[in-house]
């Protein structure tokens, strides 16, 4: 196991200030059986062997990691959260998961020296106005033959970016919504040399808002829509305008 701590730099929408705060006293948890992105990797990497390396982009506080160290993946990532190097591997081993090397870096400055059978992201390239330039940064540090698996949020759809605009507006400002188009990220890949295993929205609806200050009526309209959410997640349609997730799944064919 390595661990290793550089200058922490970036030019991300949302400050490292405000990720630390929202981190600095979370509890490790795994995602539920019924969690979107938790199906799209079993869906969509169902035949992952053990000893498998996986390496996620803003990879605190861990918890789609797991999801691969429950197929025995060799678990690596990247963060710019200090616990990254402390307080997540140590949960992470403490399960049993096999662990490799964890970075506190700016991303794009990361020199990891390897590849990955598996580069994953889940709600990281949104926060850039250069995305374009993130999602091929991804790339760089697949093997070939290997696999990307990348999500979003889609505040971009029309009835989520309602939503979050008058319920959640300080946590839509942290997010670049062009970037939230799989659409944009299918013709890079293509361009790449990737063959697109997967391109759309995932989710069916689901709303999710941070929790800073509100008003009664905001949170009363919150939890009303989370109570939907629960019942309407599970209806077998996807739309670009409800959904929760813009989602793309791809394979390296440049061996």
């Amino acid at each position: 196991m390595r661990f290793r701590l550089t200058n922490m730099e970036g030019n991300n929408l949302a400050s490292q200030e405000h990720w630390d705060e929202s981190y600095k006293d979370l509890t490790f948890f795994k995602p539920s059986f019924s969690d979107p992105i938790r199906r799209i990797i079993k869906a969509y990497a169902p035949a992952l062997g053990a000893n498998r390396s996986v390496f996620e982009v803003g990879c605190f506080p861990g918890r789609y990691l797991s999801v691969f160290g429950d197929r025995g993946c060799v678990l690596n990532g990247v963060d710019l959260t200090p616990r990254v190097l402390t307080d997540m591997p140590r949960w992470l081993a403490a399960n049993g998961y096999k662990i490799g090397d964890f970075y506190c870096d700016n991303f794009f400055k990361l020199e990891a020296g390897k590849t990955y059978d598996i580069v994953c992201s889940f709600g990281f390239i949104e926060h850039f106005v250069n995305y374009d330039e993130v999602l091929r940064r991804h790339l760089s540090f697949i093997s070939p033959g290997g696999m990307l698996i990348l999500t979003t949020p889609n505040f971009r759809g029309s009835f989520q970016k309602m939503l979050h605009s008058h319920l959640d507006s300080g946590n839509l400002e942290r997010h670049y919504l062009p970037s939230m188009d799989p659409v944009a990220w299918k013709k890079i890949l293509v361009d790449s040399g990737y063959e697109v295993l997967f391109s759309g929205f995932k989710g069916g609806f689901d709303f999710w808002a941070e929790s800073e200050s509100k008003s009664t009526l905001k949170k009363a309209l919150i939890r009303l829509l989370n109570l939907s959410g629960k019942i309407l997640r599970f209806l077998p349609f996807n739309s670009v305008s409800f959904s929760p997730y813009a989602v793309i799944i791809a394979k390296n064919k440049n061996l």
